[in-house]
């Protein structure tokens, strides 16, 4: 059927301003799995649209990304900003349309997935995914895929508990990212939930992803030691 790269997390390099006032450059760390992305979509020079809503369209993402998508990876790079800029229904779906992959941003998992509702993707992509585009996303955008995904704000909250929420589904169970550097007590919360619930899911490393491919399912990892994790 479709194609789905979903990464646990990790840095396509950037440059942050420290609290001390000195600058710190990240590391590139997702090339190999980005390398993939871009080879599955078996195009000379493939089209990418990047989705930065979970970051609320985050201008230095946007930049980076396509900086990086588009000069170190020889891509054609375009955007779709759904909180900062206004669009019909067509101009979304064309771009939705023209995408040999679509490639969604990490932050606000559930804000994401409002907007998203709103403005229709979810049936839109649905669509691409159907028609063979390449999905791939890190963090926010690997679990979207996904039937559930895990809210986390219980730990920063009173009176909240850990909790699944729903995603888009077109994968089947759960998926939680960043697996590596949860704290031990958040994972056993996880399969906790997932027990109780009799779901199964998957437990993403940074710098790792899950690859789905015309039903066949592969691990991909960038960095060493880096791994996906079968829950419960």
């Amino acid at each position: 059927m479709g194609k789905i790269i979903a990464i646990g997390g990790g840095e396509i390099g950037k440059t942050k301003l420290m609290p001390d006032g000195t600058f710190k450059t990240f590391p590139i760390q997702t090339l190999k799995i980005d390398k993939t992305i871009v080879q599955m979509a078996n195009k000379p020079r493939a089209k990418v649209l990047f989705l930065p809503t979970a970051s609320q369209d985050m201008p230095a993402y946007i930049q980076l990304f396509s900086q990086y998508y588009g000069n170190k990876l020889g891509c054609l790079v375009d955007d779709l900003q759904l909180i900062s800029q206004t669009y019909t229904d067509e101009e979304i779906y064309s771009k939705i349309e023209a995408a040999d992959i679509i490639y969604v941003g990490g932050g606000d998992t559930r804000l994401m997935l409002e907007v998203w509702h709103r403005h229709h993707l979810d049936i839109y992509l649905k669509k691409a995914y159907e028609n063979g585009t390449v999905l791939a996303g890190l963090s926010a955008g690997a679990v979207c895929w996904f039937e559930y995904y895990a809210n986390t704000d219980y730990m920063e909250a009173e009176n909240l508990s850990l909790d699944l929420l729903k995603g888009l589904g077109f994968l089947s169970g759960f998926a939680m990212p960043h697996f590596d550097i949860l704290p031990s007590s958040l994972k056993q919360d996880i399969i906790s939930l997932l027990k109780q619930r009799n779901l199964s899911g998957f437990g993403i490393d940074e710098c790792a992803a899950l690859v789905f491919e015309d039903g066949k399912i592969s691990i991909l990892s960038s960095q060493n030691g880096k791994t996906v994790v079968k829950l419960p």
